[in-house]
């Protein structure tokens, strides 16, 4: 579905990705992990657009995305779930659901995903009329999530999930991904959180200083001996 060949990105005259390779197969989680600063997030922000990669290429559904703006990459089929939720406080939770559905001008289509979304999160139709900024942390963690959603996307890039939550609601994210990759949308997960991230994909990049160090199998990658001592507290 989605292949990045030998990207490099650079901030100034920093560089942070030194060519990176990724492969997301179409209906599958995949996860990025590594510690603060490896470049899991310069890699989302990449394939969705907001940074230009100064070599290499991306590949999305046969069609090359590397230089196309955000938005036309949205219309493809991409969407994001930023790191931090960025939540608009002062709008309704309505009107940040209705936000992500910008791209569709069909009226039915909106109520239809709007339907689909509240079956996922029935806490937000609850709460559908309040501002966002008043909802609780993980609240707004779905917030996030289902403003990606009303895009409809075949690709959803969620960017640290459970950064800052509370252990009962991070199992809330845990049924929440699973459930997205029931319905077939393929996720590329960006996480902290190793243990999780490994036990909920099926194919799993190591990344540390901007580089891909290790890639394999989930399962196998949570007995790597170098995975469990710098990741997994061994």
């Amino acid at each position: 579905m989605l292949n990045m060949k030998n990207i490099t990105v650079r901030y100034g005259k920093v560089e942070v990705l030194h060519e990176i390779s990724l492969d997301v197969s179409d209906s599958t989680v995949e996860t990025l992990i590594g510690h603060n600063g490896a470049g899991k997030t310069t890699v989302i922000r990449t394939i969705s657009g907001q940074n230009r990669p100064t070599s290499g290429e991306i590949w999305y559904q046969g069609q090359r995305i590397d230089g196309l703006k955000p938005h036309k990459i949205v219309k493809l089929g991409i969407s994001q779930v930023p790191e931090g939720r960025r939540v608009f406080p002062h709008m309704s939770v309505m009107e940040n659901l209705l936000l992500g559905a910008y791209k569709e001008k069909k009226g039915g289509i909106i109520s239809n995903t709007l339907e689909e979304v509240f079956d996922h999160f029935p806490r937000l139709k609850e709460r559908q009329k309040q501002q966002a900024g008043s909802l609780s942390g993980g609240e707004q963690q779905m917030l996030a999530t289902a403003r990606a959603l009303m895009s409809q996307p075949r690709l959803l890039l969620m960017d640290e999930p459970t950064l800052g939550l509370a252990p009962i609601v991070i199992e809330e994210v845990k049924q929440i991904i699973e459930t997205i990759r029931s319905k077939g949308v393929t996720i590329l997960l960006v996480e902290q959180n190793a243990s999780m991230a490994l036990r909920l994909a099926n194919h799993a990049y190591v990344l540390e200083v901007g580089r891909v160090v290790l890639d394999g199998d989930s399962r196998d990658l949570l007995e790597s001996e170098h995975v469990k001592k710098a990741y997994l507290g061994a």
